[in-house]
């Protein structure tokens, strides 16, 4: 059976607070059966497309707390200097990826305005 937060079509009904609570459940659900099918020494990345905090950094937050021998290996994604990008492209990428809610985990964010071609 489908969860009740799943349209028809798949896509979940936002702002629906019923609807983004099974989401996190199901979230949940998922991220414990696949933390504990991890071979000893296993690292399990965990990536979402929503872009709600409560499926991913509350996510994490209820595993760290569920499972004292889970842990977050840090990461970042530093933007280097690249001769090929201007300074409008560089300050588009920092807010593209910027740190996630959690120390040592990343975000990305949608960019939601496209230049015109002309």
């Amino acid at each position: 059976q489908a969860p009740s937060a799943l349209s028809k079509s798949g896509i979940s009904k936002l702002g629906d607070e019923a609807a983004m609570a099974d989401l996190v459940d199901l979230q949940r659900r998922l991220i414990v059966s696949g933390f504990r099918l991890l071979k000893r020494g296993g690292t399990l990345v965990y990536s979402t497309c929503s872009l709600s905090e409560e499926q991913n950094e509350g996510v994490v937050n209820w595993l760290l707390q569920q499972c004292s021998n889970a842990f977050i290996i840090p990461v970042s994604f530093n933007n280097p200097s690249n001769g090929s990008c201007d300074t409008k492209e560089k300050e588009e990428e920092k807010f593209l990826i910027s740190e996630g809610g959690i120390a040592g985990t990343v975000r990305f964010r949608p960019k939601l305005n496209y230049p015109s071609s002309n």
